[in-house]
C-alpha cells in the first residue's frame, strides 16, 4: 500500500499470491518460524535474472542470501529438467544437490507442477540423506586411490539412490565388478 516494494521494483508486489505463500510456508514449519531468507526469495520469485541482480545490488544482500535468491531462480528456470514423472531418484539427486534446501523449500510452495513439487520434496525430505556405506577408506582398503575415490563414491551413491545397491556387501561386488571391467 505504501508502495515501497515498487520502489525498488517495479515489478515487487506483495499480493494475493505472495500472502498464499507466505501462509504456506508458516504451515511448513509448524511452531517455528521459517526462516527470513524464505520469505525473501519468495518475495523475489516471480523476478527474472536481472531482476534479481538488481535487487541483490540495490539491498547490498549479503553473500548467502544473495546466492540463495540466485539458486531460487535457476531451479525454477530449470523445472523441465524434473518435470519428467520417470526420472530416478538418482537423477533428481544430481539435479538438485547443488542447490540450498532454502531455494528447494521456496520452489516446492511456488511450483504449479504437482511432479516438481514431488521430486523437490523428495530430495529435501529422504535423498539428500543418501550416502554410500562404503567411505573413502573402504575403497582405499580395495586398492583404489587418488581421483577415483571420488568418483566410485559418486556412482555407489548413485546406485543407492536408484535401489541398485542396499547393503555394504552389494556395495563392494559393484565396486569388484568395476575394476574388474577397468583392469
Amino acid at each position: 500500500e505504501l508502495g515501497v516494494l515498487a520502489s525498488l521494483l517495479p515489478s515487487l508486489k506483495g499480493d494475493g499470491w505472495l500472502a498464499e505463500k507466505f501462509r504456506q510456508a508458516r504451515q511448513l514449519y509448524g511452531p517455528d518460524s521459517p526462516p527470513l531468507v524464505l520469505y525473501m526469495v519468495l518475495l523475489a520469485y516471480p523476478l527474472t535474472d536481472e531482476e534479481i541482480t538488481e535487487l541483490i545490488s540495490c539491498l547490498k544482500l549479503p553473500k548467502p542470501t544473495a546466492k540463495t535468491l540466485r539458486d531460487t531462480i535457476n531451479l525454477k528456470n530449470r523445472f523441465d529438467l524434473l518435470a519428467d514423472p520417470e526420472i530416478t531418484p538418482g537423477g533428481i539427486y544430481s539435479r538438485l544437490h547443488d542447490f540450498s534446501i532454502t531455494a528447494i523449500t521456496a520452489n516446492e510452495l511456488a511450483s504449479d507442477s504437482a511432479v516438481v513439487c514431488q521430486h523437490l520434496h523428495l530430495f529435501k525430505d529422504k535423498l539428500r540423506y543418501v550416502k554410500p556405506i562404503l567411505t573413502g577408506n573402504d575403497l582405499n582398503n580395495m586398492g583404489i586411490t587418488g581421483p577415483r575415490i571420488k568418483e566410485i563414491l559418486n556412482r555407489l551413491l548413485a546406485a543407492r539412490l536408484d535401489g541398485k545397491v542396499s547393503s555394504k556387501e552389494d556395495e563392494k561386488r559393484l565396486v569388484s565388478g568395476w575394476l574388474a571391467v577397468t583392469n
